[in-house]
């Protein structure tokens, strides 16, 4: 028998290559860290936690981030709630410099009700009006300097039994 608020499984990838993505106005790209888990009962919760490196192409831009799953679809619990035609998110940063990076904080419980596998992801946007680039585990600039950086980004997912 599952023990109700026990934790059953960990999971967790940490990334250490940088990466990016190219994304248009107003679209989302998958970029980071991605980590499958499977349930072992339907009345598991999964809590999803993360901590991501990210740095824009762009300064004086806002990174938004969503928590998605399998297909992309988006965990709307996650998601801030609708107003208008904002954009709705799990979290955001703003960056304002080519040389910062920011780290991403994804932390929630989600109910998936499934003993089928699970893939959990990142998706990232921003608010610029044209097509711009996002960057995990490196800076924007990327000069050769010892003061700029390489880092590092994990997913986490646990089960809980419930």
């Amino acid at each position: 028998a599952l023990s109700a608020g026990k934790i059953l499984q960990v999971v967790s990838t940490t990334t250490t290559a940088s990466d990016s993505v190219s994304v248009a106005t107003t679209a989302w790209g998958n970029l980071g860290p991605t980590r499958a888990i499977t349930p072992s009962a339907t009345s598991s919760k999964i809590w999803v936690t993360g901590a991501i490196t990210v740095c824009t192409s762009l300064t004086n831009m806002n990174c938004d981030c969503r928590l998605v799953y399998d297909s992309n679809t988006v965990i709307t619990g996650a998601t801030g709630d609708a107003a208008s035609s904002r954009k709705r998110g799990t979290t955001s940063m703003q960056h304002t410099h080519s040389e910062d990076n920011a780290i991403i904080t994804i932390n929630y419980l989600h109910s998936p009700s499934t003993t089928s596998e699970i893939t959990y992801k990142l998706q990232f946007g921003h608010n610029s009006s044209s097509t711009r680039t996002i960057y995990v585990n490196r800076t924007g600039g990327d000069s050769d300097d010892a003061k700029i950086g390489r880092y590092t980004s994990t997913l986490t997912c646990m089960e809980i039994g419930a």
